[in-house]
């Protein structure tokens, strides 16, 4: 692996504990101002960095205990764009029940001075595995 693709690999796992720890301010230090998404459990679009933030906040309101992991990590670039694409799993505790969820991400970052930043995610829930 390269330096850069080693620091996309960290800003995924670092996104991923800032969610675990409901550390939103965190991860909106990876967001750009930017940013489009779509999302495993919306239709619509999600348009800048303000629409990330609500979008954050309704998952971690919606349950008592969410636990959000990343894996199988891969780096693309091309032209100075990188592309991770991932597989991710989300543990919910919604009044005393657990389940968990599956699926796959796929994240464009480009780099903004010496940071990399996220530009655009397209999550997909996976119906079977």
């Amino acid at each position: 692996m390269s330096k850069i693709t080693d620091k996309i690999v960290q800003i995924e796992k670092e996104m991923a504990a800032a969610f675990n720890l409901k550390d939103i301010t965190k991860m909106l230090t990876f967001i750009d101002n930017d940013f489009t998404g779509f999302s495993s459990t919306t239709h619509r679009r999600i348009r800048g960095i303000n629409a990330f933030k609500k979008t954050i906040e309704y998952y971690l309101d919606e349950a008592t205990n969410v636990k959000y992991n990343t894996y199988e990590i891969e780096v693309q670039e091309l032209e100075g764009l990188f592309i991770t694409t991932f597989y991710w799993s989300v543990e919910l505790d919604h009044n005393r029940h657990t389940h968990e969820i599956h699926g796959r991400g796929t994240h464009v970052f480009r780099q903004d001075s010496a940071n990399f930043k996220i530009v655009h995610e397209h999550y997909s829930r996976a119906h079977y595995r």
